[in-house]
C-alpha cells in the first residue's frame, strides 16, 4: 500500500510529477499566444520563448528525478538488483492479538515478491506478521509456508470475482500445493502450503462388532471414515449426518470409494440393502454377510427400495405404540439400515422412461419418505451418481444430503447444485486442483461445531471389497494392508442379518360388488415364471417380502429357492428351453 504524502503543492510533490506537469506547460506556452491573439511574427517568437523556459525547467526536473532514483538506490536494500523501497510496505504491520509483534524481513526475496503481487492486485491489504512462517523457521531466506493479509477496505473479499482473482495469482508463483481461505466476515486471506495428499490412501483396520444389541448400542457414537484430508482423518457421524450424496464422473473413483465405505458400515454392523443402477458393481456383494437385497434391474430397484420403505415404516408403527405406553425403548434398540443408491442417475432416467409419470410418484415417494423420516429410525442413504441434472436428483431432495461428497473434478452444474451456494466459489478453486490422474481424490463439505460449511479436499480410501482386484504394479505396503483389512476385518464380520427377496407371483385379480375383476396377468400365469417386467409398479409393491435364510440360525430355505435371484430353481427369470439357440461367446 503507497504511503501517504503531501501533493498541495508544486514544491511538495514528486519530482516526477514536477517534471510532467512543467512539461505539459512547455507545450501549452508553444500554442497560447497564437490562440489568444491570432498569427503574427512576435507571437510565435514569444511562444517558442515561453516553450524554452518550460524545457529548461522540465529538464532540471528530470535531472532532479534521477538523482532522487540514484540515492534511493544506495541507501535502500536490494533484492535481485531492484530496491525495496520500489515495494512501498503497508503502513501498518498487523499481528494476532496476544502475539509478540514482529516485522517482516526484507531480506527474504519470497517476502519481497509476494509484496510484489500482492500490491500488484491491491494497495488496500496490510500484512498480518504473525501469520507469516517459514521453511526451517528462517525469516530470512525461508520458503514460505503461510501468510496472511487483512484489507483495509470492509467487505473487499464479499464477491467472487475478487477471491478468483487472488486464487489466480497467489497459487503459483511459490509453487504447488497453495490453498488460499477467505474470510469475508474479517475481510483476511489466510494461505497456506499443504505437504500435498497422498494418491492412494488404505484405511485402518476396523474394529468389527459381533452382536445386533452391539450394533445398535454402538450407533450413537460411531463415525464414518470416508479418507484423509490435509488435517488427517475425515470422518461423518451418522446419527448426525444420515444421508450423503456423492457425485462423480466415470474415472474419478466415485464407485470404489463407496464400496471402500461400504466395508465399513458392515464392520460396524449395518444392514444393507443397494440399487445397482450399473447392475454388476454390487452383484459380488450378494452374498456377502448382512446383505440383504442388492437390485439389478428397474423392477428389482423398485422391490428393494419398497421393503427398505416397509421396514421404515414398520419400526415408526412399532416406535408409535410403544411411545403411547411410555416405553421410549425402542429408540435405542433398533439396528442401523444403509440403502444404496448407485448410479441414481441411471436409475432414475429408466424410470422416467418405461413408467407413467403416476408410477415413477409412487417410487419416489418411498424415496422421500425414507430421506424425511429415515434419521429417526436409523435408517440411512448414500445416493451415487454421476450428474446433477434436474431429472437426475429432485431439487427438492438436495436439502436432506447434509454431507455432499464429489469425487473428481467436479462440473459446473454439480459445483451450482450439490454445493451450498456460500462456498460454491471455493470448491470451484479447490476443484480446479484435482487431476484426473488421481482417482479418489474429492471434495466434501464440512461443518463445524459453529455451523459454518466449507469445503475440503480429500483423498478417498482404497480397500479390499468382494468387487476389487488388486493389481500387481501396486506397492508392496499396498498389497499387505490389503491382505491384512480382507483377513482381519472382511472375513470376521458375522452374519447378523438374513437375505430377503419377495415371493414371486402375480396378484389375483380383485373383486368388485361380489364379482371377480378382470385378470391382467391371465395369459403370464400359464408359463411357468414371474416376469416382473409385466408388472406395474403398484403390483410390484404388493408382492411380500421373505426371509431366504433363517433369521435365527442363518439356514438356507430351500422352500424359497424359487424366490432366490440366487438359485437356480429362481421364477424370476425366463427359462432356457430345449429349442433356444445359444450365440457362442468366448
Amino acid at each position: 500500500m503507497s504511503q501517504e504524502r503531501d501533493t498541495s503543492s508544486f514544491a511538495s510533490a514528486s519530482p516526477q510529477s514536477q517534471a510532467l506537469c512543467l512539461g505539459t506547460f512547455a507545450a501549452g506556452a508553444v500554442m497560447m499566444p497564437v490562440s489568444m491573439w491570432g498569427f503574427s511574427d512576435w507571437r510565435v517568437a514569444g511562444a517558442w520563448g515561453l516553450a524554452a523556459v518550460g524545457v529548461a525547467a522540465g529538464g532540471a526536473a528530470v535531472k532532479q528525478w534521477k538523482e532522487h532514483a540514484r540515492l534511493t538506490a544506495q541507501t535502500s536494500p536490494m533484492i535481485a538488483g531492484v530496491p525495496v523501497s520500489v515495494l512501498p510496505p503497508p503502513p501498518v504491520q498487523m499481528s494476532k492479538p496476544g502475539v509478540p509483534a514482529r516485522e517482516l524481513n526484507f531480506a527474504n526475496p519470497n517476502v519481497v515478491r509476494l509484496l510484489r503481487v500482492v500490491n500488484a492486485l491491491s494497495d488496500s491489504l496490510v500484512p498480518i506478521v504473525s501469520e507469516f512462517s517459514y521453511e526451517d523457521d528462517d525469516d530470512a531466506a525461508g520458503a514460505l509456508l503461510t501468510y496472511a493479509f487483512q484489507s483495509t477496505q470492509p467487505g473487499y473479499f464479499a464477491t467472487e470475482a475478487t477471491k478468483n482473482a487472488f486464487d489466480e495469482k497467489l497459487k503459483t508463483p511459490f509453487g504447488d500445493g497453495w490453498r488460499l481461505n477467505f474470510d469475508p466476515e474479517q475481510d483476511v486471506l489466510h494461505a497456506s502450503r499443504s505437504s500435498g495428499l497422498p494418491s492412494l490412501v488404505t484405511p485402518e483396520i476396523w474394529k468389527v462388532v459381533t452382536s445386533r444389541e452391539e450394533a445398535a448400542r454402538n450407533f450413537p457414537k460411531i463415525t464414518i471414515a470416508i479418507g484423509v484430508g490435509e488435517n488427517g482423518t475425515i470422518r461423518v457421524k451418522p446419527k448426525e449426518v444420515p444421508h450423503r450424496e456423492v457425485v462423480g464422473a466415470t474415472g474419478g473413483g466415485k464407485s470404489v470409494a463407496v464400496r471402500a465405505e461400504l466395508m465399513q458400515y458392515f464392520a460396524l454392523g449395518y444392514r444393507v440393502f443397494a440399487v445397482d443402477g450399473k447392475g454388476t458393481d454390487y452383484s459380488p456383494f450378494m452374498r456377502f454377510p448382512n446383505v440383504s437385497a442388492v437390485s439389478t434391474n428397474l423392477q428389482e430397484h423398485v422391490l428393494v427400495i419398497h421393503m427398505v420403505w416397509r421396514l421404515l415404516k414398520q419400526r415408526q408403527r412399532r416406535g408409535t405404540e410403544m411411545s403411547k405406553k411410555g416405553d421410549t425403548s425402542w429408540r435405542e434398540t433398533m439396528t442401523p439400515i444403509l440403502l444404496v443408491l448407485d448410479e441414481f442417475a441411471s436409475v432414475r432416467t429408466n424410470m422416467k422412461a418405461t413408467m407413467s409419470p403416476k408410477e415413477v410418484q409412487l417410487v419416489e415417494r418411498d424415496l422421500v419418505d425414507i430421506l424425511k423420516v429415515g434419521r429417526e429410525f436409523r435408517v440411512n442413504v448414500i445416493l451415487a451418481t454421476q450428474d446433477m441434472k434436474a431429472d437426475t436428483v429432485p431439487s427438492d431432495w438436495l436439502d436432506m444430503f447434509k454431507t455432499v461428497q464429489s469425487l473428481g473434478k467436479p462440473s459446473p452444474m454439480v459445483v451450482r447444485k450439490a454445493f451450498p451456494e456460500q462456498i460454491q466459489g471455493e470448491v470451484t478453486r479447490m476443484g480446479g486442483t484435482i487431476s484426473t490422474s488421481t482417482p479418489g481424490r474429492a471434495l466434501v463439505t464440512v461443518t463445524d461445531k459453529s455451523g459454518k460449511i466449507s469445503a475440503e479436499l480429500y483423498q478417498a480410501y482404497w480397500s479390499y471389497s468382494p468387487a476389487e482386484t488388486i493389481s500387481d504394479s501396486l506397492p508392496s505396503d499396498v498389497r499387505e494392508n490389503w491382505e491384512l483389512f480382507k483377513r482381519e476385518v472382511s472375513d470376521k464380520i458375522p452374519q447378523l442379518y438374513p437375505r430377503m427377496w419377495v415371493k414371486l407371483e402375480y396378484p389375483e385379480p380383485v373383486e368388485s360388488g361380489g364379482k371377480a375383476g378382470k385378470d391382467s396377468y391371465a395369459e403370464l400365469r400359464e408359463d411357468g415364471w414371474v416376469n416382473l417386467a409385466a408388472m406395474t409398479v403398484m403390483d410390484l409393491q404388493r408382492l411380500d417380502p421373505i426371509d431366504l435364510e433363517d433369521p435365527a440360525t442363518f439356514e438356507y430355505i430351500e422352500a424359497n429357492a424359487v424366490n432366490d435371484p440366487l438359485a437356480g430353481a429362481y421364477a424370476g427369470i425366463a427359462p432356457f428351453t430345449d429349442g433356444a439357440k445359444v450365440i457362442s461367446d468366448y
